[in-house]
């Protein structure tokens, strides 16, 4: 997307632009705007997402504090002599 808006400026500063080339461009610059702005959100979404799933990974036992166990953190309890 980056590479046809940098395209459509080149040719818009180094050529002298025919009307029906700015016709076009006056056209279309609402829907890729608009196509932009559901890829960024679309994008952003999807990262949060990933985000959450990669957090939730991480932290295997979700509950209130008191009813931790040693083992719940990875902790193995030591009897006397081993």
């Amino acid at each position: 997307m980056l590479a046809l808006l940098v395209s459509v400026a080149a040719a818009l500063l180094f050529d002298s632009p025919r009307r029906e080339a700015l016709d076009l461009v006056g056209r279309l610059w609402p829907w890729v705007s608009a196509g932009a702005v559901v890829l960024a959100v679309g994008t952003w979404l999807s990262w949060r997402d990933w985000q959450q799933h990669s957090h939730r990974a991480e932290f295997a036992f979700i509950g209130p504090a008191r009813k931790l166990r040693p083992e719940d953190l990875g902790f193995r309890p030591v009897r006397p002599g081993e």
